[in-house]
């Protein structure tokens, strides 16, 4: 083993070992912004569904405790400051409504496909001011995920790892994540790692999170609209919809869209298109940002 490939395996040994004290930080402080949420009864630990009201609040504390770690993280472990994650938007902003609009024709497509095809029906169609709280609620939980699966994991593993390697690396642990969700299905574990893959393609060309957190954003509401489960959670939602039994590998079940073998298709193909569009001819990050 040379002297150079040596000293690469220590610094990602070393960026392990970062992360996973990153992680447990991260999951402490957590904890504490969860207590005043268990002190107010907001959040029950005992009860299997919560509200729409107390999934709000939970996801705004998370969003909380994940701005509050990352922000010390970055600034007092890397020397860096919290813009340089990838907030900059005011050139951004065209990518953030790609990225919107990349969430919200993937799942309007896959939910057409299963209309057409006769593997939903349509049951009701209603509005409740409850959609409105999803809509905020669904906005908290791009952002948090965004922040710290690309905004940190990822841009902490391009440090150290080929730029492709570190976003298969934080596309696993974007799927292990969720691995605890409920009625996750082999597939629905195939779709989450895609997931990290589609949300994290931008980032190694762009370094700003706007495009994923839009993605993230329409993605997980357009499910919601269109009666789905999202990542396994019921939410309120606009269209009520009775899936064909037995042809869950297709309609996803109770895991949602993200469940079916039409969404592992539609993303591979965004996928590419976000790779023309924003990769093909871009020059590439090499594996240190500094």
């Amino acid at each position: 083993m040379n002297a150079e490939r040596k000293e690469m395996i220590v610094a990602q040994l070393k960026t392990w070992g970062s992360i996973i004290l990153f992680l447990i930080s991260w999951f402490f402080l957590l904890m504490i912004f969860v207590v005043p949420l268990l002190l107010f009864g907001i959040m029950d630990p005992y009860s299997k569904e919560l509200t729409q009201e107390a999934l709000f609040f939970i996801s705004l504390v998370m969003l909380m405790g994940t701005l509050t770690t990352v922000f010390l993280w970055t600034k007092f472990k890397h020397g860096e400051r919290i813009k340089d994650i990838g907030f900059e938007l005011r050139t951004k902003w065209k990518d953030l409504l790609w990225g919107m609009f990349y969430g919200a024709a993937a799942v309007t497509g896959g939910f057409l496909i299963c209309y057409i095809t006769g593997l939903v029906q349509i049951v009701d169609i209603h509005f409740t001011p409850d959609i409105l709280i999803v809509l905020f609620t669904l906005i908290l939980v791009a952002a948090g995920e965004e922040i710290l699966s690309r905004g940190y994991l990822l841009r902490r593993f391009m440090k150290t790892y080929n730029k492709y390697a570190a976003l298969g690396i934080a596309s696993l642990l974007f799927m292990a994540a969720h691995l605890a969700n409920q009625n996750i299905s082999t597939i629905g574990m195939i779709n989450l790692f895609l997931a990290g893959i589609l949300l994290g393609i931008y980032y190694i060309y762009k370094q700003n999170l706007w495009f994923p957190i839009g993605l993230h954003f329409t993605w997980n509401f357009f499910q919601s609209v269109f009666g789905f489960e999202v990542s396994g959670m019921k939410t309120e939602s606009i269209i009520v919809q009775q899936p064909v039994e037995g042809m869950e590998w297709l309609t996803g079940g109770a895991f949602g869209f993200e469940g079916s073998v039409y969404c592992t298709i539609i993303q591979v193909l965004c996928i590419t298109a976000v790779y023309f569009q924003y990769g093909r001819h871009h020059t590439l990050i090499n594996g240190n940002l500094d």
